[in-house]
């Protein structure tokens, strides 16, 4: 049996809601910039539907029966789910005016992030990126929820149930004052490094959780002294002797960290060369200037 109430539009309900807020039938009239009697007509309509009657008709005053209480909380979350609805349509058509969200990780941004964004809106003028950078774990939480348009991050494989592929690989190296006792050796497993107080980035970082895991593997303690999630700031606590640290190669240079009285160590492990993955969320598959710079990105 269909539903007698699909023959009431929505701009009807509308009209019950805002009779029932502001208690007028001839106030709510001039907001919808209708005529008092049109409105009347389609409350009349609503109550010969629904075979209730919603208001008490009062000098000066409308004012909800018990029944049209009961159908107005329903009402509100109709009308509020369309307000939601409308956001989201006026969010996708902002975007569609070649908006793309990009969140990273740090070390993406900081080894290639900045170089291809740099040639791509050469070639694209038109388009606008906003980059928010966050870890990887965050990264893949944001385009599953389509909070992010891309997303690139750390993994061992592209994130499942989003389309991705690989977009860049880096390698770690062990950082060390020039006075360390592993700071003659060109080449070290990990494990020769866990005998030593370490400088790492925080605990969400995709690099502390790479050799946190790598040490517990080794059946070592990882002896965190201290943690910043600032490269520079690592390389400085490294350099004044506080503990070895573990960064990505290119950022030594990209960054300004090689400097006198520290040692970058390649380090023997294969699990030292990471690939990162970038990703693009479903919403985002229908947005032309997303699909560019995915394609792009995936070069």
């Amino acid at each position: 049996m269909s539903n007698p109430l699909q023959r009431i539009d929505v701009k009807t309900i509308a009209l019950f809601c805002l009779i029932a807020d502001n208690h007028s039938m001839s106030k709510t009239a001039e907001l919808m910039h209708m005529t008092p009697s049109a409105v009347s007509k389609r409350i009349h309509e609503l109550e010969s539907i629904t075979q209730l009657t919603l208001f008490q008709r009062l000098p000066g005053k409308m004012a909800l029966t018990r029944e049209g209480e009961a159908l107005l909380r329903e009402a509100g979350y109709l009308v509020g789910s369309l307000d939601r609805l409308w956001g989201t349509v006026q969010r996708l058509r902002q975007r569609q005016r070649h908006q793309v969200r990009l969140l990273a990780n740090t070390s993406s941004i900081i080894q290639f992030l900045s170089r291809d964004i740099s040639t791509f809106l050469h070639q694209h003028p038109d388009v606008g990126i906003m980059l928010t950078e966050t870890d990887s774990d965050d990264v893949r939480r944001a385009l599953v929820e389509n909070r992010a348009d891309i997303g690139i991050y750390f993994a061992a494989a592209a994130a499942v149930g989003l389309e991705g592929g690989a977009y860049n690989a880096d390698r770690l190296v062990l950082l060390v004052a020039e006075t360390h006792p592993l700071a003659s050796q060109q080449r070290v497993w990990f494990a020769s490094a866990l005998d030593y107080s370490f400088v790492t980035f925080n605990l969400n970082s995709a690099i502390y959780k790479c050799i946190a895991a790598q040490a517990q593997l080794a059946g070592r303690d990882l002896n965190v002294t201290m943690r910043s999630n600032d490269f520079s700031a690592i390389s400085q606590m490294v350099r004044s002797g506080i503990g070895v640290g573990i960064l990505p190669a290119q950022t030594l240079d990209q960054v300004g960290l090689r400097q006198q009285g520290i040692r970058a160590i390649a380090l023997r492990d294969e699990w030292a060369e990471r690939v990162l993955y970038v990703s693009i969320s479903q919403e985002a598959q229908a947005l032309p200037a997303a699909r560019m710079l995915y394609s792009y990105l995936l070069k």
